[in-house]
């Protein structure tokens, strides 16, 4: 069995108000036997755009190059068992939760899509919030894939998430 690994992106310090909320996403891959990691570093490669513009390419690419791992964004709070399989897993908006399984090959069509985005704007592209939901919205999957997350986890649009850059 591969093992999985959990994703966090927070760059920079991690505000109070997020770590409750990031702790419920720990408790739940170490409760299953998933590594967990936190990126508080934004790359050298990504410096100049925005935290949250940055995020979306920094998850992009980690989930090109590691099989089995699972971004989950820091607003989100798990609130019920979610396993991992083999299959990709995603969620509506495709940039709070997502998981690759096996399956590479679909993240790296909408890294495409994201270059794709880029180039036509030129120097747009560092203001585009969604970036990588744009992408996805542009692509084919296996719609199986998508799955509610009712129940599953709140992602926490609060006053104070959006303050802090979500």
């Amino acid at each position: 069995m591969s093992t999985k690994t959990i994703f966090q992106i927070a760059i920079g310090e991690i505000p109070v108000e997020i770590q409750g909320y990031m702790s419920t996403v720990q408790k739940w891959a170490e409760k299953n036997g998933y590594d967990y990691k936190v990126i508080t570093e934004q790359p050298e490669k990504l410096k100049g755009l925005s935290p949250r513009i940055a995020s979306d390419w920094m998850r992009i690419e980690l989930l090109i190059e590691n099989p089995y791992s699972c971004f989950v964004d820091w607003g989100i709070e798990i609130k019920d068992e979610i396993i991992l399989g083999d299959d990709p897993l995603l969620f509506p908006f495709f940039d709070q939760f997502i998981y690759n399984g096996n399956n590479t090959e679909l993240f790296k069509s909408v890294y495409r899509k994201m270059i794709e985005r880029k180039t036509k704007s030129r120097d747009e592209w560092k203001d585009e919030i969604g970036i990588i939901y744009k992408a996805f919205r542009s692509v084919n999957f296996d719609r199986s894939w998508l799955k509610d997350s009712n129940g599953l986890y709140v992602h926490n649009q609060t006053k104070n998430v959006k303050e802090l850059g979500e």
